[in-house]
């Protein structure tokens, strides 16, 4: 049986929790969770497999995932790069575990979705010492829009500051941090919705609080964002 982490891929069925907001009701499917490997930024390619479901007005749509999840550095920062955005959950304790960063961080969460939702679920502060439970809670009770919460509850997370669109944009540009900071990146903040921002003050914003912060977590954002477009706007802004 297969330790429950990121050093293989993983396979969740439509009765798991996690990675997908709505499953189809019938018939059998197969959600993929890549394992992770060192690499760089050119080492990010598109799988040919369903990362994420979602079933609207009875359409089932899917979300092609990441061949594999990367640890890499982004000025000599420790990051990785993943699909689904509630994997971060169990990056940020990695990090943690590593030293990279305490209890009480500040997260700054750029993205065009909150990702607060309620959780139902708490991860304890025992549980979060154990990253083989850190993975099952990941995976099996967050998805990609309620996996913050339960993170400021145990207390790894204290600040946050959101970044959704322009308004917020403009009023974070210049904010400087103190230590302790996890920049929290959903690719889908350059989905074609986004548009009418200008790509450019949005990757200096994002470079600001890239160059502030001791863990960055990039989320690829199947569903969300083409998975071509969302890589190539991760070259773009971090090239």
């Amino acid at each position: 049986m297969h330790s429950l982490d990121y050093s293989h891929p993983t396979y969740l069925h439509h009765t798991d929790g996690g990675n997908a907001l709505l499953m189809p009701e019938n018939g059998e499917s197969r959600l993929r969770i890549a394992a992770v490997k060192p690499g760089t930024l050119d080492d990010v390619q598109l799988s040919n497999e369903i990362a994420f479901l979602s079933s609207d007005d009875g359409e089932v749509r899917a979300g092609f995932g990441l061949e594999f999840f990367i640890k890499t550095k982004i000025f000599e920062i420790p990051t990785w790069i993943f699909d689904n955005h509630n994997h971060a959950l169990y990056f940020w304790y990695e990090a943690r575990k590593m030293g990279y960063i305490q209890n009480g961080a500040t997260l700054v969460h750029i993205d065009m979705h909150s990702d607060l939702w309620k959780n139902e679920f708490i991860l304890s502060p025992q549980a979060s010492e154990n990253l083989e439970e850190v993975w099952k809670f990941t995976n099996f009770f967050c998805n990609v829009g309620n996996y913050i919460k339960p993170v400021m509850q145990e207390g790894l997370i204290g600040e946050i500051i959101r970044i959704e669109g322009e308004q917020d944009l403009m009023r974070e540009a210049n904010r400087i941090l103190p230590k302790n900071v996890i920049l929290n990146l959903d690719l889908d903040f350059f989905a074609e919705e986004l548009d009418d921002i200008d790509f450019e003050f949005k990757k200096r914003v994002i470079l600001h609080f890239a160059k502030q912060a001791q863990v960055i977590t990039v989320a690829t954002s199947p569903f969300f964002i083409p998975g071509d477009r969302a890589i190539s706007m991760l070259h773009k802004v971090f090239t």
